[in-house]
């Protein structure tokens, strides 16, 4: 009897932690978005990011998870801001960011509030003071199960600066989600001499990696 009250017992102290954990996070996510309805009007005018209103947004996301990051955009003919919650390409946290868009409240009109980095046209990044044009890479692709795995070969290839440069315009054209659940293994080196025939434009990877 005594075994069986323990372990009762052990059951409902994971019961209220698990309970406890759920409210702390719902907590946070209620403050979040208390917080930006009431500082909307200063968020939608952030153009540099130094502005600190910006250093509270990100702050305000980072209570709720380190990993995420956020970015505004839009164009003036958008009847709406755009609004990005990005997890940095940190798979572990995709689920926070898919809940804190879900509970977005419906106070806030003008806003478009999407989950993770979108697509997004962009054929040259300029990262650390260095130019890339997308045109320099190209890449071979394998299935492997449910995923990709990627050799990706780049012109000129300078290690850890062009590394990132790779991620930055595969999630251009992928979009921050397909990039992290839909590649598996992916290796980078310089495209040397190798015959581009045999191998695709890195530009037209949303073609293949549906």
């Amino acid at each position: 009897m005594k075994l069986k009250a323990s372990i009762c017992m052990s059951g409902i102290a994971v019961l209220i932690v698990v309970i406890l954990v759920s409210v702390f996070h719902k907590n946070n996510e209620q403050k979040f978005w208390n917080w930006f309805s009431e500082n909307q009007d200063q968020i939608s005018l952030i153009k540099s990011g130094n502005e600190p209103i910006a250093d509270q947004l990100t702050q305000n996301l980072k209570n709720i998870d380190q990993n995420l990051t956020w970015e505004i955009g839009g164009s003036p003919k958008d009847t709406k801001v755009t609004f990005e919650i990005s997890a940095g390409g940190i798979v572990s946290s995709f689920p926070e960011v898919i809940k804190l868009v879900a509970e977005m409240p419906s106070n806030l009109v003008k806003w478009n509030v999407v989950a993770f980095r979108q697509k997004e046209d962009t054929p040259e990044i300029t990262y650390e003071g260095k130019d890339r044009n997308l045109s320099d890479f190209y890449f071979s692709s394998q299935k492997s199960g449910s995923k990709w795995d990627i050799n990706i070969y780049v012109k000129d290839y300078q290690k850890g600066i062009d590394d990132s440069i790779t991620y930055l315009f595969l999630d251009s054209l992928l979009g921050e989600y397909n990039t992290e659940m839909k590649l598996g293994g992916i290796d980078i080196s310089d495209l040397g001499q190798k015959d581009v025939s045999t191998l695709t434009a890195l530009k037209n990877i949303g073609q293949i990696i549906i």
